[in-house]
């Protein structure tokens, strides 16, 4: 992934500790009794000998670990005051000078380098795929196919294995990323709590066998006021009803924020969700393989997406994907989302309402999606402020949207109230297309209230029977093709 200054944020938190806790400490011992004045040394010790409700107190620093589950209830958190990472590398030293750069005498990469559809990769960045990542002093390398591009700052990885960087490794500390999980709530942890904690390193492929570095797999998961960066895959994955992810600074990953499927009543709310993809995976053109977003939730019942920030994500900002049902996305600043700023695609009920949507690809994308109300919302400067669009598959391809009725065809789509500013890179204010069963008029039931600056509005692409453009909103309104 490309060499980007650290995020400022950093974990922490002044939670209280109550009587019965279990204490870590990197310079502990998993002999100890896990007290304040004799803590265990590693987390997953602590889970081990955790009773349903304990709470894990960690001490500051780096824990190289991977829980791979959680049968309890527990809650995670930092002792007040100090900083907690889980890290997925680790600190690799005797490098040797060879060639053009520094090689590993003692370590080997046995990360998968081929878990990935090769559909997915964006041939502009054909290492997307591998999860290989080198950090000096904390800031990252950028991987290279071998030994003739390798530079100050880049790294490869032999056919062997071996681990080649092209910066001197004298006085800094090297990490190579070697784990891919750092914990996952299984069933039996319904109602843990995951808060104030950082999460860094890590390094799951875009496989979904390896589905993210943090994982609640369990209902009710609390995932709060944590940092998770620098992840090679994706950083967070809820897979299971009830979850609250609230607070959280996620950035910087090589894949996707977050991923939730099957997570009926989650919350997300008071995120940063900014800068992710940095990978480079495909977003145009790999068809079904395109999956990325700052947050991509599938069928999910009754989500609310509350007051985030989806910022810079080369792909999509927030999309709600394959049976997504009475959703409620409010509150959120959605910018710079090279693709669309919001995706609301073969999914039924929704209300979008009150978000600032400038400055994307597409501000906001409706596909095979019906009865959405789009209401108070902002669009500034989007390539296409809106798109509503019908989608030709059948659900039937979806077991969850035929167990639900639904029928993947956009109608009932209410757009009231919302301000339109456009601009000279504004190409579209609404656009529209056509399908066997639903043209545009059977989409879009209202188009009323809306406020545009300048105030003729900006172009509009309509289809019924053949696609028309109008050169501007006022003279697609005049037209009476829809009432407005």
């Amino acid at each position: 992934m490309p060499a980007l200054p650290p995020p400022t944020a950093l974990p922490g938190g002044d939670y209280p500790i109550p009587s019965g806790a279990i204490f870590v400490a990197p310079s502990g011992s998993d002999s100890a009794p896990g007290t304040p004045n004799q803590p265990l040394r590693t987390i997953a010790a602590a889970v081990a000998r955790a009773r349903g409700g304990n709470t894990i107190v960690l001490r500051g620093g780096d824990y190289r670990e991977s829980i791979n589950s959680v049968y309890r209830r527990v809650t995670i958190q930092p002792y007040p005051g100090e900083v907690v990472w889980f890290n997925g590398a680790d600190v690799v030293t005797g490098w040797r000078q060879q060639g053009r750069g520094w090689r590993s005498t003692t370590y080997r990469s046995r990360l998968c380098r081929t878990c990935f559809q090769p559909a997915a990769i964006d041939q502009a960045n054909p290492l997307a795929g591998s999860p290989n990542q080198v950090f000096i002093n904390g800031s990252p390398l950028v991987e290279v196919a071998g030994e003739a591009q390798l530079t100050t700052g880049t790294f490869y990885v032999a056919g062997d294995g071996t681990v080649v960087i092209g910066s001197d490794p004298g006085g800094q500390r090297v990490e190579v990323s070697a784990r891919w999980k750092a914990i996952q709530f299984n069933p039996g942890a319904d109602g843990s709590v995951l808060r104030g904690l950082g999460f860094r390193h890590y390094a799951p492929t875009w496989n979904e066998s390896q589905l993210a570095a943090v994982i609640a797999n369990a209902p009710r998961v609390t995932i709060e006021n944590n940092v998770l960066r620098d992840i090679a895959g994706t950083a967070l994955a809820v897979t299971k009803p009830g979850g609250w992810v609230g607070g959280n600074v996620v950035v910087r990953n090589g894949y996707r924020g977050m991923v939730a499927n099957y997570a009926d009543g989650l919350v997300v709310t008071g995120n940063r969700f900014d800068k992710n993809n940095s990978a480079g995976f495909g977003t145009t053109g790999c068809g079904s393989y395109c999956t990325v977003a700052g947050v991509k939730i599938t069928r999910s019942r009754g989500v609310e997406v509350t007051g985030n920030s989806f910022a810079n994500n080369t792909g999509a900002g927030l999309w709600c994907d394959l049976g997504c049902i009475d959703a409620r996305i409010s509150g959120n600043t959605v910018t710079g989302n090279s693709t669309n700023g919001i995706y609301y695609e073969v999914s039924t009920l929704a209300t979008i309402t009150d978000n600032v949507i400038s400055g994307n690809g597409r501000g906001l994308k409706i596909s095979g999606s019906d009865r959405v109300t789009v209401t108070g919302n902002q669009f500034r400067d989007n390539v296409i402020d809106l798109g509503v669009y019908d989608d030709p598959r059948s659900p039937s391809s979806d077991p969850h949207s035929a167990r639900n009725g639904l029928t993947w065809n956009t109608r009932a789509v209410a757009i009231q109230g919302n301000s339109f500013t456009g601009s000279g890179r504004t190409s579209f204010l609404l656009e529209t297309n056509r399908t066997p069963q639903v043209s545009a008029p059977g989409m879009i039931s209202a188009f009323t209230g809306n406020t545009f600056q300048p105030s003729q509005g900006g172009r509009v692409y309509w289809c019924t029977a053949k696609c028309t453009t109008f050169a501007t909103t006022a003279a697609f309104l005049a037209s009476g093709q829809l009432a407005g």
